[in-house]
């Protein structure tokens, strides 16, 4: 057993700069991005015009980051912490902390007109991601970097109104538990199901040696397995937590 090997491969998947359960890149590249976020915030509230002087910063950093990773896939290799990848998704998060008032209110309108808006949100990212060419953030692959950003954003408040209308559904209320769990465990879920996945895929070629089922029924049944696994897994843990408050 090569120790020095293993442990490098454990240093690289901390520092998200391995393959080997790929999610666990985001929970790095976040902590990267967050932290540069968090210095520009401290930072500029010291000056005048502190959205515009936050805008430029984060615009500065985008192009940095868009820069760094393709020297990255040229050389193909990884920064740790996905530092590139961190810095291209700063937009995001100004964005997400300049909107709340915006989303709140948005939140707050009738059944209706968040219907319309989810109707152009949902038109809006399908011609911005139809538009754009392949889209691989894990490997910092961005396309048309508008188009990227609008489908992203588009596709983020497209989700949080469709949450605030399944929430206004009356028939949807005994759904909505695991709707809620999946939410409080989502953290868990992106760092694990790619291993549950790894196991179950696994199990299911070997079982399709003998049984020889069509490929896409394998992948439906691998799918429904890991979904059922992992609301196993989550309810296991939330009754756990709730058993320990009383």
């Amino acid at each position: 057993m090569d120790v020095q090997k293993i442990v490098c491969s454990f240093i690289k998947l901390l520092l998200g700069m391995s393959f080997w359960n790929y999610p666990l890149w985001f929970l790095v590249c976040f902590f990267a991005s967050k932290s540069v976020f968090d210095i520009i915030i401290l930072t500029s509230q010291k000056v005048k015009r502190t959205v515009l002087i936050q805008s430029i910063c984060v615009i500065v950093c985008c192009l940095i980051g868009i820069l760094m990773g393709k020297y990255a896939r040229a050389f193909s290799f990884f920064y740790p912490f996905r530092f590139d990848t961190g810095l291209v998704m700063l937009p995001f998060l100004l964005i997400g902390n300049l909107s709340k008032p915006f989303i709140q209110k948005i939140v707050s309108n009738n059944y209706k007109r968040n219907v319309v808006i989810l109707l152009v949100l949902l038109g809006i990212n399908l011609m911005s991601h139809n538009y754009n060419t392949v889209v691989s953030v894990n490997s910092s692959e961005y396309g048309n970097i508008f188009l990227f950003l609008i489908s992203a954003i588009s596709g983020s408040y497209f989700i949080i109104i469709l949450c605030k209308i399944f929430s206004e559904f009356l028939i949807l209320d005994k759904y909505i538990n695991i709707f809620t769990l999946f939410g409080r465990k989502s953290m868990f879920i992106m760092c694990a199901h790619a291993i549950i996945l790894m196991f179950i895929a696994k199990a299911l070629l070997i079982l399709n040696s003998t049984l020889k089922v069509p490929m896409i029924t394998i992948d439906y049944m691998e799918f429904a397995l890991c979904l059922s696994t992992l609301i196993v897994i989550c309810y296991y843990f939330d009754r756990r937590e709730r058993n320990k408050k009383y």
